[in-house]
C-alpha cells in the first residue's frame, strides 16, 4: 500500500514539477497552484477515470431497469402433470401402447406435440405423479413425468372489462371443476365412493361447467376469438357430459382418466389461445 501510495505521489510530484518549471521559463512564476495546467497527464488521467466510471454507473442503472422491466413483464405459467409410459414418432406405435394401457385402466391417451405422447393420467401435483412413476417404472422403463404448460391470463386492452372477468371466472371454474373430477376419479379408484355417489357429483360438476359455460358465451359472443374459445370450451363441456354419462350408464375405469386428461388438455389450449 505505501509503495502505490509513494508512486503515485511521485509521478504526481514528477508531473507537476515539469510543469511548473516549463511554466516557470515561460513565463517567470512561481507559484505552483497558478502555473498547474489541467493538460497534465493527472488530470487527463483522472478525467478519463472520471468518466469511465460515470459510463459504467449509467450502464447499470440500464441494465438494472431493463431487469426490471422483463421481470414485471414475465407471465407465470400454470402446469399440468401428466404420466406419460412412452413417446413414438408414429401414431401406429403409440396407438398399440394406447390400447394395451386401457386394458390395465390407464387413460391411454394420445398427446401430440410433434410426437405421440402415451398418457397414462393425470395428476394434481408433480409429487403426485412421481409417487405414481417410482411404481411403474419396472414394467415401463421409459415412463416419465410429462408437463404441458400455458401462460396464466392477465387482463388485457384486448377484451373489455365484462370479458376480461368473464374469462377469468371460466379459467377459475375449468380449475376448480377439474381438480374437483380429479378427487372423484381417484376416490373411486379407492373404493372410497360408491358409483352412485360418482353419479351424483358427477352431474352437479357438468351441470355447474354448462351454467358457467353459457355465461362465457353470452358475454364473449362478439369477440373476435370467439369461435376459437367456443372450440375448446365446448369440447370440454362434452367431456364433462360424457363423464356424468358414463357415471350414469357404465364405463369401463381407463374411460374416466381418459376424460379427465382430455379436459385438462384442452383447458391448457384454452388457457394458450387467450
Amino acid at each position: 500500500m505505501k509503495k502505490n501510495r509513494y508512486e503515485s505521489y511521485s509521478k504526481y510530484s514528477f508531473d507537476r514539477k515539469n510543469i511548473n518549471k516549463s511554466y516557470s521559463d515561460s513565463e517567470n512564476v512561481n507559484s505552483l497552484a497558478l502555473n498547474y495546467s489541467y493538460n497534465s497527464s493527472y488530470y487527463v488521467n483522472k478525467n478519463k477515470k472520471q468518466v469511465s466510471i460515470t459510463i459504467l454507473i449509467f450502464l447499470i442503472i440500464i441494465l438494472l431497469a431493463v431487469a426490471v422491466f422483463l421481470i414485471e413483464k414475465k407471465e407465470k405459467k400454470t402446469y399440468f402433470y401428466f404420466l406419460q409410459a412412452n413417446e413414438f414418432l408414429n401414431y401406429k406405435d403409440a396407438s398399440n401402447l394406447a390400447n394395451e394401457l386401457q386394458s390395465k385402466q390407464g387413460a391411454g391417451y394420445i398427446y401430440y406435440d410433434g410426437s405421440y405422447h402415451v398418457i397414462i393420467s393425470f395428476y394434481a401435483t408433480i409429487e403426485e405423479a412421481e409417487s405414481v412413476l417410482e411404481n411403474i417404472k419396472n414394467e415401463y422403463t421409459n415412463a416419465k413425468i410429462f408437463d404441458i404448460s400455458a401462460q396464466q391470463f392477465m387482463e388485457n386492452s384486448r377484451y373489455t372489462n365484462e370479458e376480461n372477468e368473464q374469462i377469468k371466472n371460466m379459467i377459475l371454474t375449468n380449475e376448480n371443476l377439474i381438480n374437483q373430477t380429479y378427487n372423484q376419479i381417484l376416490s373411486y379408484d379407492k373404493d372410497e365412493i360408491s358409483k352412485d355417489i360418482l353419479e351424483v357429483n358427477m352431474k352437479n360438476i357438468s351441470d355447474e361447467y354448462a351454467k358457467s359455460f353459457e355465461n362465457f358465451k353470452k358475454i364473449l359472443k362478439n369477440n373476435k376469438n370467439y369461435a376459437i374459445f367456443l372450440k375448446k370450451l365446448t369440447k370440454i363441456d362434452e367431456n364433462f357430459k360424457n363423464l356424468y354419462n358414463y357415471a350414469k350408464n357404465g364405463f369401463e375405469d381407463y374411460q374416466l382418466k381418459y376424460e379427465l386428461v382430455n379436459i385438462v388438455s384442452c383447458h391448457a389450449m384454452f388457457l394458450s389461445s387467450l
